[in-house]
């Protein structure tokens, strides 16, 4: 291949697409467990030439344009599930054979060659993300499940964090969302526990982004200002600035050191000092500054106790560090030696028991043994326990909240049937689904160890 034709620029067709994912899924990159089979670029280039025709590219130029075609939606979701069934339906196990027999003698010969081009910048299509099947249905649901399935590919790992306020939302236009995308969910197919799980997130992500909620977990720009009070609170000041200055008035008048008498002319013309008196208006005035700074303070309780209730239903994490926070308390680290010789003492030193007692025999023979039945898991098991789940509170690893567990029933099915296939040992149990959220908060050393 000249250089000159390796630098000239290619514009690829929709033929030339659909001419990629062809020879992307002719090419066996995944076996039935779902695991990456070594040497797939080049049974894919194999069939590009015989497919495509050569074009001088390469076979990481190959590769690049069927991760673009995915990932940039050059070909809609539908269109790559109809290819995938074609060359599974119409493509013997022959021409598959044929191309595996024309490069098995490279691939013996070259296998460090092969390995190092696959880790010097090229990444399975398996290993940027699960991928989603979309099955024929009506035109709207279609479209419906494209933007869905685009929004699972954009979160890719799951590295960009989202949350939305949701439970600030009109409730309508939230069930309607909800309903629309429950019918779009049947036509999505699921493998794992784990594809279900993303599946959902994102379409929490895509409700959201319909409803128009901003992520809160991106910053506002505002360069770090500080917000302006409320309008309640300034009002509040504003009145607590009058009361004050019309005090400070009339105990200048009563001292006899008020220099501008039109002031006080002024007052006794508003607050009617000629029928109750200097000393009597002063006190009331007095009295409505007390009330004032009292509803002041009443009122910033009351929103300090709303955010912290919220802030506790969505992360309570940051809600009991807050609380740490406001107290003030100092943390303690205990020292290094200490904890290791206490803990050395409870767990270093081994205790035999008596294994051959005879209250051991007695408690045998009364207890027995009892075998497990079989767990099966039903769908109405996972509507039942789904819906005693709170809506909003903070998600755990799986990042989703129960709302879209309650509501989303459309995935009820697939679940129950993926995790009876985890109790049953068909398939292995993913960290997410075992992994759960401690949070530890430093114990006020004032009330001593316990």
């Amino acid at each position: 291949m000249s250089s000159s034709r390796s630098l000239q620029r290619i514009r690829w067709t929709k033929a030339m697409n659909v001419a990629a994912m062809e020879c992307y899924y002719l090419s066996n990159s995944v076996d039935n467990n779902g695991r990456s089979v070594r040497g797939y670029r080049k049974r894919m280039y194999e069939s590009w030439k015989v497919r495509g025709g050569d074009l001088g590219i390469s076979e990481q130029r190959l590769c690049d344009q069927v991760r673009a075609i995915r990932k940039n939606g050059w070909l809609s979701q539908v269109e790559i599930e109809k290819i995938r069934r074609k060359v599974t339906e119409d493509v013997g196990e022959e021409s598959r054979n044929s191309v595996d027999r024309s490069v098995r003698v490279e691939e013996s010969g070259s296998v460090e060659e092969s390995g190092s081009g696959e880790e010097s910048g090229s990444v399975s299509l398996e290993e940027e993300g699960l991928f989603i099947d979309v099955v024929d249905g009506p035109s709207e649901v279609k479209s419906l499940c494209e933007e869905i399935v685009k929004v699972y590919d954009e979160l890719g790992d799951g590295s960009e964090k989202y949350k939305f306020a949701f439970k600030t939302v009109d409730r309508k236009k939230l069930s309607k969302e909800t309903s629309r995308v429950n019918e779009a969910l049947t036509y999505i197919r699921t493998n794992t526990i784990s594809e279900t799980n993303r599946l959902v997130y994102a379409v929490s992500v895509f409700i959201a982004r319909k409803l128009g909620l901003k992520n809160q977990l991106v910053p506002n720009g505002d360069g770090g200002k500080k917000r302006e009070q409320p309008c309640w609170k300034r009002r509040l000041e504003q009145q607590i600035i009058a009361l004050r200055r019309n005090i400070s008035i009339l105990d200048q008048k009563l001292k006899g050191a008020l220099k501008k008498e039109w002031k006080y002319r002024d007052l006794v013309r508003r607050l009617g000092i000629k029928k109750k008196g200097v000393k009597v208006v002063m006190e009331e005035l007095k009295q409505r500054l007390n009330a004032k700074a009292m509803k002041v303070k009443r009122y910033e309780q009351r929103i300090k106790q709303y955010q912290q209730n919220r802030l506790f239903q969505v992360d309570q994490k940051r809600f009991y560090q807050q609380i740490n926070r406001e107290l003030g308390n100092e943390k303690i680290v205990p020292n290094a030696a200490d904890s290791v010789r206490f803990w050395k003492g409870i767990w270093g030193s081994g205790v035999v028991h008596n294994k051959g007692a005879e209250w051991l025999k007695e408690v045998k023979k009364r207890v027995g043994y009892s075998r497990q039945e079989d767990v099966k898991i039903e769908v109405s098991m996972i509507r039942k326990r789904s819906m005693r789940m709170a809506n909003w509170k903070t998600p755990g690893m799986d990042g989703v909240q129960g709302y879209w567990l309650k509501y989303l029933t459309a995935c009820h099915e697939r679940i129950a049937r993926q995790l009876n296939e985890i109790v049953g040992g068909d398939c292995e149990v993913p960290q997410w689904l075992t992994y759960g959220r401690t949070v530890l908060c430093v114990k006020d050393v004032r009330r001593g160890s316990v």
